[in-house]
């Protein structure tokens, strides 16, 4: 059984908090930390189909992949991290040899679930865009 192997990133957000990225990749599964000025107080699960993973290799994966991220610790209320979650899900299921992941992040920093706030959008890029970094590392390992 091949040992996990590890990959970290970080990211200051422009007047922000330094956002920490920590991969763990496992055999059949990986773990992904994203902690935001160290925090993390949410966690998902997002399983990865067989169905899913076909289409992907196919070259078919289309509009109609629905990702569920499942919401295992936190606040269930929270719409906005249940989004970021679910945006995340599509970029781990899109890098190379997608798993069932396990995302532990931090919500507080996107604030309250229930209002929007103008910079909800950009945090959510921020977070995705260098993730997606991360991710480029695992393809070159």
């Amino acid at each position: 059984m091949p040992l996990p192997s590890t990959l970290t990133h970080s990211a200051q957000y422009p007047n922000g908090p330094t956002i920490d990225y920590v991969l763990t990749e496992l055999e059949d599964k990986i773990i992904l930390h994203i902690r935001i000025d160290g925090a993390m107080d949410s966690t998902f699960e997002i399983p990865v189909s067989t169905s899913d993973t076909m289409r992907l290799v196919s070259g078919t994966q289309g509009e109609d992949t629905l990702i569920e991220p499942r919401l295992v610790v936190g606040n269930h209320a929270n719409f906005k991290i249940q989004i970021v979650a679910g945006q995340i899900a599509k970029l781990m299921l899109q890098s190379k040899n997608p798993k069932d992941t396990f995302l532990s992040i931090g919500s507080r920093w996107f604030g309250k679930g229930d209002e929007a706030e103008t910079q909800d959008f950009d945090k959510l890029m921020f977070v995705v865009e260098n993730l997606g970094i991360l991710l480029q590392k695992r393809v070159h390992d």
